[in-house]
């Protein structure tokens, strides 16, 4: 039986490193403790099982990427590379195709003698790799660049700011093809969270644009989504009695839990059914 006691392994040593245990067997083969890795890891016998399954497992995972447990471990790497942290419920969302995803992620998550292999650990309420086995699972994700997803639009446009974010916003809609009008006088983008509008878009038009086709570009960077509106000439012929007015500017404030209405202007404007698409 295994003694599962705590021991520090150094696998820079190159002296031969033996676990505490009288025997150790999975798939009814001998298990030895990988001889080096990038750092040491306080393990005991039940880690070493779990370290040596997983750097038989991963390659084939990766090398077979329509299995359950080879697409679970794929999108987990893809919505870090994108989000820098990943939760449980945005790992379920992307893994919705996968039937019974729960009992899969379990035998991710959990040890096991018939488990998948441990790949996964908690780190808070959000999920992370398995430190034993972190970094060779990322060299070995790393081995298939065709896995790694281009940034989205909006993921884009969420680390900018000003004119860097209005001159990305215009050249993405323009290498859409579809948004051959927009210029540099027709349109406004914001993030989600600018200025004071911490759980929405506070936004200042000028009351004459409205004169003209206008844009509204809003960018919800958490749920990597850029939402476009599309004001034709004409639909706001007074929007000083629509708006919130400052001067000649409309104050124009969205908030998340009431979706594409003004909450600020007299009207409660919704914008939701000018809305043309969402990157």
């Amino acid at each position: 039986m295994c003694k599962d006691t705590a021991k520090t392994i150094n696998f820079f040593s190159d002296e031969p490193i033996i676990p505490e245990v009288e025997e150790i067997y999975t798939d009814n083969n001998f298990i030895q403790p990988p001889k080096k890795s990038p750092l040491s890891i306080p393990t005991t016998a039940r880690d070493t099982v779990e370290i040596n399954k997983i750097h038989q497992r991963i390659p084939n995972w990766f090398n077979s990427p329509n299995q359950i447990n080879s697409t679970v471990l794929i999108n987990f790497m893809q919505l870090k590379d994108a989000n820098g942290s990943v939760s449980y419920s945005d790992l379920e969302q992307r893994c919705k195709s996968i039937k019974k995803f729960k009992g899969n992620f379990d035998q991710m998550i959990n040890f096991g003698q018939k488990n998948h292999g441990k790949v996964f650990e908690w780190s808070g309420t959000n999920i992370d790799l398995w430190q034993p086995v972190s970094v060779f699972i990322e060299n070995e994700y790393k081995k298939h660049p065709a896995f790694a997803i281009k940034p989205t639009p909006s993921a884009v446009l969420a680390a900018l700011t000003g004119s860097e974010l209005r001159t990305a916003a215009l050249k993405i809609l323009k290498q859409t093809g579809r948004y051959n009008d927009l210029n540099d006088n027709n349109f406004t983008c914001k993030n989600i969270g600018e200025t004071n509008a911490k759980e929405g878009w506070w936004l200042q038009i000028e009351n004459t644009k409205f004169n003209s086709d206008y844009y509204i570009l809003l960018n919800y960077g958490i749920k990597q989504e850029l939402y476009i509106f599309f004001i034709s000439s004409g639909t706001i012929k007074e929007p000083e009695k629509i708006f919130r007015m400052e001067g000649s500017k409309a104050n124009i404030k969205i908030y998340v839990n009431q979706p594409f209405i003004d909450r600020d202007g007299p009207a409660k404007f919704d914008f939701a059914p000018y809305r043309k698409e969402v990157l």
